[in-house]
């Protein structure tokens, strides 16, 4: 859809991509698709603003890879290699392997894949509740993001918790 509004003469306004942006990549896809603003939402709640300066960092330094100075310097650039549904060969298949050895038991492929209407991953019928999804993940997580993540109770504004006062 964005290839076919960023192409049509009659649309006459800057296209906006958004959808599925998680990282600069997807940024530069749209770039490239020729949009000329980019918008961020479920990333930016799920990771923080913090991935909009991580998202300029990664496109500045693909940029510099790549020999362009500014987003018009590639903006539109793969227009010429999009191709119509009828010509793709929708037999191709790519199957995604979970690893169980490195999943923390969120669900967010299940919920994606759902949503997603792909609707490929089932679960083996055992719906676990949000307590046995966090103790899952705090058993796998070794590294996180964030320190002390892994460390709690955490207490709340009405919790009876010494650190509460």
């Amino acid at each position: 859809m964005v290839q076919q509004l960023t192409v049509d003469s009659q649309v006459g306004i800057p296209v906006s991509g958004i959808g599925g942006v998680s990282g600069w990549q997807e940024a530069a896809e749209f770039l490239l698709l020729g949009c000329h603003t980019v918008q961020v939402c479920t990333a930016a709640m799920h990771y923080g603003y913090r991935i909009i300066e991580d998202m300029i960092d990664g496109l500045s330094n693909w940029m510099d890879d790549k020999g362009f100075s500014t987003l018009d310097d590639f903006r539109g650039k793969s227009l010429p290699r999009v191709v119509e549904w009828k010509n793709l060969n929708l037999n191709y298949k790519l199957v995604a392997r979970i690893n169980p050895d490195t999943c923390i038991g969120c669900q967010l492929c299940y919920t994606a894949c759902w949503d997603g209407a792909h609707q490929c991953i089932h679960l083996d019928g055992a719906h676990r509740t949000p307590a046995q999804i966090e103790a899952d993940s705090r058993r796998k997580i070794t590294v996180t993001p964030v320190a002390r993540l892994d460390q709690g109770p955490f207490p709340t504004p009405h919790s009876s918790h010494p650190a509460c006062g």
